[in-house]
């Protein structure tokens, strides 16, 4: 769980006026708008699991991925998963371009 705070709060500090919102179904927390779609949901999904956390860039297809980090095989909607905080740190970077690039996505 400390990795899905940490994503949070880094979202937050890059994108400080961003709207955000926690699914009290889920657990999932949403970034950009008031649910977890685009054109009307929002840019991102972070999402807890028993042995990672996903961050899911809802147009993630239009997001520049040269080292090819970003998985998944939906239509628009691309992923990472962090499994430790070792893997979190080190790609911190690259998430914080991914995060700021996906804010101007829309």
């Amino acid at each position: 769980m400390e990795i899905f705070l940490e994503i949070h709060w880094l979202i937050l500090e890059l994108l400080p006026d961003i709207v955000h919102s926690i699914n009290c179904k889920d657990g999932k927390m949403g970034y950009g708008a008031r649910t977890y779609s685009y054109n009307g949901w929002g840019m991102a999904v972070l999402a807890a699991n028993k042995n990672w956390v996903s961050i899911m860039f809802m147009k993630g297809v239009d997001l520049e991925d040269p080292e090819g980090l970003l998985e998944g095989t939906e239509k628009k909607m691309r992923h990472i998963k962090l499994k430790s905080m070792e893997q979190f740190k080190g790609l911190r970077n690259k998430l914080e371009r991914f995060i700021v690039e996906a804010s101007g996505v829309n």
